[in-house]
Formats: structure tokens, C-alpha cells, sequence
């Protein structure tokens, strides 16, 4: 490193005597090093959606897939509750297990981590990439655990990191986006969480109802009494019902109203923004250290007693 010695004390000399040009230097060098980034970094494409709740005016209509402009209308401009299936759908989002469901679909896991899956040897390994072994070597100086392959923790990690929500025009509606260096990958991986995230919660609800009527046939089977018989009846048919709807090929917690689409030009890194703000952060960096160093001139003066 002894090439820099030389620059490093010019720049010394120009900060002392020059503070014009020092901040002009630095900010010429800063958005070099803004460049340099910019065509190394990774540029990423976003695929959006929109979702909303399932709308229903009375639960035995959302069971059974109906709905209702009057319902929708409502829905929209946040007049009626939103159903409990969009709730739990929103939590699941982000559950272990969704993420282990996630995990036994090999190409979902690929186009997720595709910086990391090798097709050639079929193996998993360090990401790649210019960031990528940068991070690698700051993990390895501060002795922070290595690289481990994709596993149930790190896709939970993902999804709560980069899939993003946000609310949309609707009072209920969200606009869910991903960022992903393919754009084709983003598409894919947007649409699978979706989509798998419902049928969880479809799977899970339809395994509570089975259990529900499993239940409720015993104990018909079981009584005589006629009052027990009266009560049980009407219990049956409305998760009979419910079995209806959930078996059904229709979304179950969520409606897709915009399908999954991605962005034709890279949504990131933003090379004017990235630009501005490092050009306008150099400016206030080698600004400050002149005014620091005036000040302590002028301090180091009224210090000093007069002849």
C-alpha cells in the first residue's frame, strides 16, 4: 500500500492549503467510487400485485365463493371488516410453515437463491458476485458464521425481508412487490408465494373443519336426545358447507385482482438518486472538515497571547 502514501499526503497538502479544491476532489473522487458501484451492483427488476380479501357480504357467500357489488363496494371504502381469512393469510405470510413448504420445491428455492445454485455441479456455494465476496470477506474478518445453503430459516428470512406490502388505492387492497435480478425469477417466485400462502391456509382451515364434522357425527351418532340432535344438525350442515368452499378451486383467503407483472427496465440501483445523494454527501463531508479546521485555526489564534 506504500503507492498510496504519496496521494494520500497531497491530498493532505490540498486540505490545508486549498479548501476549494479539497472539496472539489472529494467530490469527484466519492462519485468515482458511486460509479464504480453502480456498474458492478446487481440490477435488480420488480414484480407487483395487487390482492385483496375475498369479499362477501354473509359468511355462508364467501363460503361458498359468491360475492356482492354492494359487498365490494363496501370492502373498498373500508365500511365493511375484513374477512378473518385475509388476517390470517397476512400473518402466514411470513410462517415457518409456509417457509418449509416453500423449501420442498426445488425450483422455487433455485430462482430464489439463483446467485447461489451452481447448474453445472448442482451444488449450492458462496453467492457471486463483486458485493457479494465483499460481504463474504467482512463476515470472515469479524468471525461471523459462514455460508449456509438455503434452509427453512434464511426463506423466512427472505420473504419477510424483500416481499414487501404496502396498501393501494382500496382501503383494503395491498400492493405486494419483489425485487429479483431476473426478472422472469421475480415473476415466478411473487407468484408462488401468493399462491402456496393460500393453499396453506385452505389446507389448514379444511383440516380444522374435517375434524369439526368428524366430531359432530359422533356425537349424532352417540345421542337420541332430540334437543342435542336439533342443535347439532344445523352445526353440520354450515361446516358441511364450509367443506364445500374450502375444496373448491377458487382463491380462498385472497382475490389477485392485478396478476403478477414485472418491470420492463431495472427498478434498482437508481443511478441518478445514487448519484445526488453521494455527490450531495461529499459536499457536506469535505465542507465540514473545512469549517472544522478554519474553527480550530481561529481558536488556535485567540489562544495565542498578542506581542
Amino acid at each position: 500500500m506504500r503507492w498510496l502514501s504519496a496521494p494520500l499526503r497531497w491530498y493532505g497538502s490540498v486540505y490545508i492549503r486549498q479548501p476549494w479544491l479539497f472539496i472539489f476532489l472529494t467530490l469527484v473522487l466519492c462519485e468515482l467510487l458511486a460509479a464504480v458501484y453502480l456498474l458492478s451492483a446487481p440490477k435488480q427488476y420488480t414484480a407487483t400485485a395487487i390482492i385483496m380479501p375475498i369479499i362477501a357480504d354473509k359468511p355462508d357467500q364467501r363460503l361458498l365463493g359468491g360475492d356482492s357489488e354492494q359487498g365490494m363496494a363496501s370492502l373498498l371504502f373500508g365500511g365493511q371488516k375484513v374477512p378473518p381469512e385475509f388476517d390470517r393469510f397476512m400473518q402466514t405470510l411470513v410462517s415457518r410453515s409456509l417457509a418449509e413448504h416453500l423449501l420442498a420445491k426445488p425450483e422455487f428455492v433455485r430462482a430464489l437463491f439463483s446467485d447461489e445454485w451452481n447448474p453445472g455441479t448442482r451444488t449450492w456455494g458462496q453467492p457471486r458476485g463483486l458485493m457479494a465476496s465483499v460481504r463474504a470477506a467482512v463476515t470472515r474478518a469479524f468471525g461471523l458464521p459462514g455460508y449456509t445453503p438455503p434452509n427453512i430459516e434464511r426463506i423466512q428470512q427472505v420473504i419477510d425481508d424483500e416481499i414487501k406490502l404496502r396498501s393501494g388505492v382500496a382501503a383494503n387492497a395491498q400492493v405486494v412487490t419483489y425485487s429479483h435480478e431476473d426478472p422472469q425469477a421475480a415473476l415466478y417466485v411473487l407468484r408462488t408465494v401468493i399462491s402456496e400462502n393460500d393453499a396453506i391456509n385452505r389446507e389448514q382451515i379444511a383440516q380444522r373443519i374435517a375434524s369439526l364434522v368428524a366430531r359432530i357425527n359422533e356425537l349424532l351418532s352417540s345421542t337420541t336426545d332430540l334437543t342435542m340432535r336439533d342443535t347439532l344438525i344445523p352445526l353440520l350442515v354450515e361446516q358441511r358447507r364450509r367443506q364445500l368452499a374450502v375444496q373448491s378451486d377458487a382463491p380462498f383467503a385472497v382475490d389477485v385482482i392485478d396478476p403478477p407483472t414485472v418491470s420492463a427496465e431495472p427498478t434498482s440501483p437508481k443511478p441518478w438518486l445514487i448519484l445526488l445523494a453521494v455527490g450531495a454527501f461529499a459536499v457536506f463531508a469535505a465542507g465540514s472538515a473545512v469549517i472544522f479546521r478554519i474553527t480550530l485555526r481561529g481558536l488556535g489564534t485567540l489562544a495565542t497571547p498578542s506581542q
